[in-house]
């Protein structure tokens, strides 16, 4: 019993993160301390590849509201966002 409700624990965290994209807010939602989430991040490889895929899943989402944004207008969100692409220029 207390395996399944740790594995549902962590599945719940990972599709926090995805969304949120916040350990604090993450570990609020899966019922378990930052703390734990960090220990488990530390000892369980598939955990901690599902944390980083989660991260850059809710960054690319970032990425593209922030280039929405920039395409409606906003110039310093532009100058960012070509800054970021085209370094060189």
């Amino acid at each position: 019993m207390q395996r399944s409700n740790t594995a549902e624990k962590k599945s719940a965290f990972i599709v926090e993160l995805r969304a949120r994209g916040t350990v604090y807010h993450a570990a609020k939602a899966a019922g378990i301390g930052r703390k734990t989430a960090y220990t488990w991040r530390g000892q369980f490889t598939e955990f901690a590849e599902a944390w980083d895929a989660a991260i850059e899943d809710g960054t690319e989402v970032l990425e593209d509201s922030a280039y929405q944004r920039a395409l409606t207008g906003d110039t310093i969100l532009t100058i960012f966002l070509i800054k970021a692409r085209r370094p060189e220029k």
